[in-house]
């Protein structure tokens, strides 16, 4: 069988790297019963005192890297790939805009499109006190 690697991480100080024992399944069946996935690692040695039987693990699975890109924080703006519409900081006025953003992991999200690297973006949705609003003066 075909194998993949993977990295496993201990106590949040040691990674160990594993190839996998089974290849990835076929795209048209990554979709499991109940969320779950399986799959089986080969680890590098036999005696890791931290690892034992039945051992539960948290796994973040990375789908894409991705270099010299433009990111935000992730917030609770963030409800998958798609076109928003946020205030840009200019000086002192909020401008609103659409940008396009695509993928998150666990503390960034993606910008595609409508914002450049140094602008300032306000996370926080503001539509039920400004709704419409194209620009917001800040106070000096």
């Amino acid at each position: 069988a075909a194998s993949a690697s993977c990295a496993i991480r201990l106590a949040a100080c040691r990674t160990l790297c594993a190839p996998t024992a089974n290849p990835p399944p076929p795209k048209d069946r990554l979709g499991a019963p109940n969320g779950v996935v399986r799959f089986f690692v080969r680890l590098p040695a036999d005696d890791i005192p931290a690892l034992r039987s039945g051992l539960k693990v948290t796994v973040y699975v990375l789908t894409a890297l991705k270099n010299e890109c433009v990111r935000i924080p992730f917030g609770h703006y963030y409800h998958g790939e798609g076109v928003y519409e946020l205030y840009v900081r200019k000086g002192n006025v909020l401008e609103r805009r659409e940008v396009r953003l695509g993928g998150s992991g666990e503390s960034f999200v993606e910008v595609l499109s409508g914002l450049e690297p140094d602008e300032e973006v306000l996370l926080q949705t503001l539509d039920a006190a400004y709704k419409g609003r194209k620009k917001i003066k800040l106070k000096d």
